[in-house]
Order: C-alpha cells, then structure tokens, then sequence
C-alpha cells in the first residue's frame, strides 16, 4: 500500500517520543530552514498552573546547552496547554513531553502574535537522553536526527530568531496562581516496544460511559470546512469515522448537533464526559507554519486527591489500570491543502478520534517495516489512497479492545455520599448498632454479568473514621463526637469530604473504575449529656420539633415518611409536600424529586408484587432527573423510585 507520501529524507518525527497528531513530513533541512530557533537545552523546571481563562498550563524553563539557529539566552521558557494540577490531568498531544532533566532538541517556533511555542509540536523537541529501557532504533534515531541538523548546518551557528525576551524573568506564571511542580512522561510507542496507548505517569486513560451502557455525546464545530467539503459531507464523513471505532470495539457515540464553540475545543473547561470535534483551527491552535493536520486528545482524572497517585479511576481492563478520561476534542486545521481531499479528511478524523479515545500511534518510524504498524489507522501519517476513508487495520480494532473489549466489559458503580452521625462516647457503641446510621448499601452494574457475582474490595480509605465492609454494606464507625454542616453541593462536586473509603467491583477478569463512598456532613445525635442515642441528630431535628429526640418511627407530617426516613432522604419532616415523590410522569418519561449525590433505583412491575430494575444506580448530580422508559410489555406497567440507603 502506497504512502500519502513516500520521502526518503530524515523526517523531524522519527526520533523521540509518541504524540497524539496527524502531520504532514518534512525533511530535516526543511526543518532547520522553517525553524525560528533551534537549540540543544536541558529541562531544570517544570511548574504547572491555570492560566486567567481557567486552563491548565505548563511553564518548561530550559537551560541552553548550545545554540544552532538563531539568538538564545542562557535559559528559556515557554508554556503551552496540558500539565496535571490536583487530580485533573490536561494531555494535549500538540504538546511536547517534556521530563525534568531530559535533554532536547528544539525546533522552535515564533508566531505571528509573538508568542512561543514549539515547530512541528512535540517533534520538534526530540529527546536525546532517551531513559534506559528505550528501544535502541529509538536511541539511534534521535542521535542520527542531532547529526543530520548539525550537517545542515555546517557545524555553526546559523542566524535566526532572536529569542532574547523569553528569558525566565519574563514569562514566569503570574502571581497569586495555584501552581505545583510536575512533568509528563513520555508516551510509548508501540512499534518500539510500547503499549499503544498515550499514558501521563505509565497510566493510559480511557472513557467509562461505555461500560454502563451509555453513549459518548459528540458536539460538532463546523464553523469553517476545508475548501470544497461540505456540512453534509463533513458530518457523514464524521459518522464514518465513528463507526468505525464502534464496530471494532464497546464504543457508542451519539451525535448530539453542530454548535459553535467560540474558542479552541482543547479550552472548554466542561467535564462533561463529551467529545468535542472542532473541524477548523479559527482560533490558532495549531500554527500556520507548522506541518500538523490536526490533533486528538483528552482530560482526566488520576486519584481521589491531589495527593493520591493511586491509579484506576477508568477501571481495570484485563491487567492495565486506566485513569478516566472527563472530556476529550479532535481540532482539525482546515488551512491545510491536504484536508481538502474528502477521503483524507474523513481519515485524518478517525485517526483523530482515535487519540481521542486514548490510543497512541501504532509507529512513528518514516521507513515502519512492519505492515500492522505502517498499514494502521493509527500510523503518524496519512496512508494513500484517499478512498481508504475511515476504515481501520488490522492493528487499530484489537488495540483499542485492549481499552474497551466487545464482549466483556468491566463493572461499574457510582461514586456515592452520606452523612455521619456521632454521639458522646457512651452512646457511640449503641449509635453503631443501629440499622440505618453511618452505612451505605453498595450496588455494581454490569452489562454481562449478574450484578450478585461481582466482588468487590474495600480498597483504602482516608480521614478520622473507621470504615468496615460487611458484605455490599459499609459501615462506618465515628470515633469523636463532632459536627459541622453539610457540604454544599459545589464543594462534594469538587471532591471535598470529610473522610472516604475506596472501593471497586470485579468480575474475576476486569475490575470497575474506583469509586469513593464519602462522608459530607457530620451530625450530633442529640446533646452529649443523652446516653442513648435514636440515630436523629439534635440540630437536625431542633429546627422541625423543638426537642432534639422525637420519636424517629412516627410520621408526623402524614407523607407515608417517617422522620428518620425523611432525615436521611433530606426531605422536611414536618411538610407533606417535602418527600421523595414522581414529579412528571407522561407514560414514556418519569421525573422525581432527588436530593443531588443521593443513589436512586428505578423499577417496573406488571401486578406490584415483584419489582425488577431498569438500568442501573442514578446519582444525579443536579435538578431533578428524569428517565425516559423502554417499552411497556402488556397492557399496564407499574414504576417506583427508590432510593439506596
């Protein structure tokens, strides 16, 4: 099979380490001669922040080894998107891959509006101390590339940009900006030995809506089109692409329509689980001077917080840990000629969405010998013919069911809250032992498999309070008499708790994302002088009775809660109106009252005697949720709601 194109020169992109684009070759003196500045640097810091947009950023000060175009001082720095900040991870695979200590190869890159950034993206900063275990051919190529630029040049110094201005001084994070050290480690590549897959700290990363059954939503930019490519023929090219990925794998996407971002699709800070396809590059992302076509990546997830490098929030497939992917974008550059050959276009979108997806390219080696890396969808280049369109290799389908397998998808159970209940130490051990205070039923999902034959493990947990699992209930245990309010629903959404325990469902092969059981609320069962404890706390119930013991089993407003119900539901005890109740219900969408971060169960009967479930657990996060129901079987249905204690 021919190549888009078959060059025998050096191209940038052979050496140094896998990113996440499509680009077009370019050889080494094009390279040099397209180049602003070209040094040979050493990576001695690397801070992370958010940018005044909300962004994250990384800043990379570089110390200059030794000059080869144009004019450097003694240290550099540039900042571009993608870094990890807390918990949250940004992999912007336009991006290089810098690791503190590493020694690079610069190619870099001055714009237009007189910002900084790196030619031909991350292959234009080849690492040239590749870390023991890399494959020889990678070493050698990155020597070979540092030989051939030199050659370029004659040995000198050739003149260039001078780059004076972006001495440290100049350009360090502003002022008053959260901003922790970090660095990236570099991808893999799989035709040197890698895993397939882009991976921040060893850890690939992976969307999880598939394995509840659940679409990946697709919001579509088409605001500018290459020349002579339709809307019509963009989004059917689209569709293409994602059926492709579909076909080989668990995946399902649902296209939710064309909207106009107004800004660059890497930028919308929304974790919302979506893919954003940007067809055009109006807002700049990709320099016109650089040979990239486009780019695919995502945001994520690692840990619970800042603190906890504790992988697996995507879930365990066969043997790997994943981090969860919480937004991923494909940008495409609709200036370059290339795109404007349909079948181009609708490949460079599957190639895309590929990295979108979490996979890395099957090789970047300009002469891969191999026919399963070279003939691949994921190839770092464009493959000719251009009626090959969407349609994967041989490689691309397996590999990306190394992520997300057709026949067996792993478990699932969403991450769940409650509020603890403390008493004065001689009423802690009777408060313990009642039925319904300080334990979470737990319930897993899965799609081939009976939910009673997971397993699942208390993994770790964290804070003052003691937690104990007891089947699919977990317990926990207060060990001081304290109080403080709720959580507001923006901080429990932002991950604050007051302690938490880690658990995971397994199915013997793969194992369910992390989830966290966290408390958001710590009561005071009546005054300390008061012994023995009923499980309602004092200052709950104060506001509603007057005294901080009724009776928790009386139903005083007459809603069919009693109070303890109502206490652990969030509703009003003493209002009718106030109580977990169907809002909306038109025969093929029902709607209730919810608590937000509450687990809820909806379930069907045909005579009310034996009650099934539909789906799976829903925590609304938000509003009143609403769920739109299969088709009745026979000539009535029955449905509740009830929530999981």
């Amino acid at each position: 099979m021919n190549r888009w194109l078959l060059c025998g020169f050096l191209v940038v992109s052979l050496a140094g380490d896998v990113t996440a684009t499509s680009f077009e070759p370019i050889p080494v003196v094009a390279a040099v001669k397209r180049a602003s500045a070209i040094g040979r640097c050493e990576v001695v810091n690397l801070q992370v922040a958010r940018d005044p947009a909300g962004a994250i950023r990384t800043y990379a000060t570089l110390q200059v080894l030794e000059t080869i175009k144009g004019t450097l001082p003694p240290q550099i720095v540039l900042n571009y998107p993608g870094g990890k900040l807390g918990i949250e991870n940004a992999y912007h695979d336009f991006s290089p891959e810098f690791a503190a200590g590493g020694e690079y190869l610069v190619f870099f890159d001055l714009q237009a509006d007189g910002s900084l950034s790196i030619f031909n993206g991350p292959r234009g900063a080849i690492r040239l101390d590749l870390p023991a275990g890399r494959a020889e051919k990678v070493q050698a190529r990155a020597k070979q590339m540092l030989s051939e630029v030199r050659q370029s040049t004659g040995g000198r110094r050739i003149t260039g940009a001078n780059l004076q201005r972006f001495a440290p001084i100049s350009t360090a994070p502003v002022s008053g900006q959260s901003v922790s050290t970090g660095s990236w480690q570099a991808a893999s590549v799989t035709a040197d030995g890698g895993s397939g897959f882009t991976e921040v700290g060893g850890v690939p990363r992976r969307h999880t809506a598939p394995d509840r059954g659940e679409t990946i939503k697709v919001l579509v930019d088409t605001d500018f089109l290459p020349p002579g490519i339709t809307q019509p023929q963009a989004l059917q090219a689209l569709q293409n692409a994602l059926d492709a990925w579909e076909t080989a794998s668990s995946v399902r996407f649902e296209i939710e329509g064309t909207v106009s971002f107004g800004q660059a699709a890497i930028n919308v800070d929304l974790n919302d689980g979506r893919l954003r396809i940007q067809m055009h590059d109006a807002y700049n992302l990709i320099p016109n001077s650089n040979t990239t076509l486009g780019i695919g990546g995502g945001v994520f997830r690692s840990g619970f917080v800042a603190q906890d490098p504790l992988p697996g929030r995507g879930g365990r497939v066969f043997a790997k840990e994943f981090d969860e992917t919480i937004r991923s974008y494909v940008v495409l550059d609709h200036e370059k000629a290339t795109l404007a050959t349909l079948g181009f276009f609708e490949q460079l979108l599957c190639h895309e969405i590929g990295h979108a997806l979490g996979l890395a390219h099957s090789s970047e080696n300009n002469a891969e010998p191999n026919p399963l890396f070279s003939e691949a969808m994921m190839y770092f280049k464009l493959i000719s013919p251009s009626t090959r369109g969407a349609a994967l290799g041989t490689y691309d389908g397996p590999k990306l069911q190394e992520s997300h397998p057709i026949s067996n998808t792993p478990p699932f159970s969403p991450n769940r809250v409650f509020e603890i209940v403390t008493a004065a130490p001689a009423g802690q051990a009777i408060l313990n032992n009642l039925p319904r205070i300080n334990r979470v039923t737990l319930q897993g999902g899965d799609l081939q498999s009976d939910s009673q034959t997971l397993n699942l493990q208390l993994i770790t947990q964290t804070g003052e309070n003691e937690f104990v699992l007891q089947g699919n209930v977990l317990r926990c245990l207060p060990t001081s008499f304290s109080q403080a309010p709720r959580l507001s629903d923006s901080e429990i959404e932002e991950g604050v708790i007051f302690s938490q325990a880690l658990l995971r469902y397994s199915d013997g092969i793969h194992a369910s994302p992390i989830f966290s059981v966290s408390s958001v609320a710590l009561w005071a069962s009546q005054h300390p002088a008061q012994a023995t404890p009923n499980g309602l706390p004092g200052a709950w119930a104060a506001p509603f009775f007057g005294v901080q013991n009724p009776n928790p089993n009386l139903d005083p407003d007459g809603d069919g809660f009693t109070t303890m119900d109502e206490f652990l539901f969030g509703t009003n005890p003493v209002n009718a109106e106030s109580k977990l109740q169907i809002t909306n219900f038109d025969g093929s969408v029902l709607q209730w009252a919810a608590r937000p971060f509450d687990a809820y169960i909806l379930e069907t009967s045909v005579a009310l005697g034996v009650w099934n479930p539909i789906g799976f657990l829903r925590v609304p996060t938000f509003g009143n949720p609403s769920v739109n129901l299969p088709t009745a079987v026979g000539n009535r249905n029955f449905y509740r709601v009830r929530r999981l204690e």
